[in-house]
């Protein structure tokens, strides 16, 4: 895992094994998108997102210090390289294209998923979002980059979980 933030407050991740892509998802968890930001590029065997994410590692500094910060979000963008094929289950796909998706996890790997296209293997990339879509990548190996394209913008609403 590669972080380079030196000049600047904008995150840059590379994850290259599964332990990677899960400190990653953390980063990621409850993003925002609508559907149409997710374009696969065959030719180049890229996936690309654009989403609006929740800056977790702002909370967790404002919550250890008891700071009167607010909470931020920041526009960001997700990629995945060597890419061989996509999948989209059929909730993915039948989802309305102006209506949001959140982003709730990202994983390496075959484990607990329900997807209408089989197990999945080892070097698969799972991105499994609210309403229960999902989008399988099946890749030759695992690199993801984040990379955050703006200045973050304050909010007062944290994600809550149940």
């Amino acid at each position: 895992m590669t972080e380079s933030t030196a000049s600047s407050s904008f995150l840059r991740i590379k994850a290259r094994d599964p332990q990677e892509m899960d400190i990653l998802s953390a980063l990621v968890q409850d993003a925002i998108l609508h559907k149409t930001a997710l374009f696969y590029d065959k030719k180049e065997k890229r996936v690309h997102l654009l989403v609006n994410r929740f800056c977790w590692e702002c909370a967790f500094q404002k919550e250890m210090n008891a700071s009167s910060e607010p909470y931020y979000r920041v526009h960001s963008g997700l990629y995945f390289h060597h890419v061989e094929r996509m999948w989209t289950n059929a909730v993915f796909r039948s989802h309305p294209a102006d209506k949001l998706l959140v982003l709730l996890t990202v994983y390496a790997g075959s484990k607990n998923h329900v997807d209408d296209k089989g197990d999945g293997n080892e070097s698969d990339i799972n991105l499994v979002f609210s309403e229960g879509a999902h989008v399988r990548l099946s890749t030759q190996q695992c690199c993801a980059y984040l990379k955050d394209l703006h200045d973050k913008w304050p909010t007062t609403v944290k994600p809550e979980h149940s």
